[in-house]
């Protein structure tokens, strides 16, 4: 028989903060809706991907903003592909960042585009903080994401699937609202 115990979220420290309150509803004072990417910058994280889906949204994303938080082996690679793309207004390298809670407080959605992931502490930090995320459906991430319901799942390598889930979230606010809430609750009582 075996038990699977999941990791944990130190829900004191990853809190909702204005739960419900988005930054698109009516157009509120906050002028950008923001994603972020947290992890190293390796090819394991499909950075690369996330990219060529935001080139795709074909300047949809010109009210937004892409943070990249992290550092690694891809920095530079990933920054020449940023320019290349036409991208530097919209996609911004923060560098590696110790104060995670700050820096999910300012996002208003992450997207976790990895080829392949154990079970994603930052999906679990990131729903706990009540923010909605869009993840790729590998190994244990879809553990920590219910598809639709607290987060959306897109299939790995898929720069065409991560460009609609990116669009539907900023077509949708209120479904993000709902998907993060429901993140929230769900790490809470799980």
């Amino acid at each position: 028989k075996i038990t699977v115990i999941h990791n944990g979220v130190d829900l004191t420290k990853f809190k909702p903060f204005k739960l419900g309150d988005s930054p698109l509803r009516g157009q509120s004072p906050r002028k950008k809706f923001t994603v972020g990417v947290i992890g190293r910058l390796e090819p394991q994280k499909g950075h690369a991907y996330l990219l060529e889906a935001v080139a795709l949204l074909n300047g949809k994303l010109s009210n937004s903003g892409v943070q990249i938080i992290g550092e690694g082996s891809l920095t530079e690679s990933l920054k020449l592909r940023v320019k290349n793309l036409k991208l530097e207004d919209t996609v911004k390298f923060m560098g590696f960042k110790e104060d995670i809670v700050s820096i999910l407080r300012e996002l208003d959605a992450v997207i976790l585009p990895s080829l392949f992931e154990g079970f994603p502490l930052t999906v679990l930090e990131a729903g706990a903080m009540g923010k909605a995320v869009i993840a790729t459906n590998v190994d244990g991430t879809p553990e920590a994401i219910i598809n639709h319901r607290t987060g959306v799942l897109v299939p790995p390598a898929d720069s065409q699937a991560l460009k609609a889930a990116i669009s539907l979230f900023l077509d949708n606010p209120d479904m993000v609202d709902e998907l993060g809430a429901n993140a929230a609750r769900h790490i809470a009582a799980n």
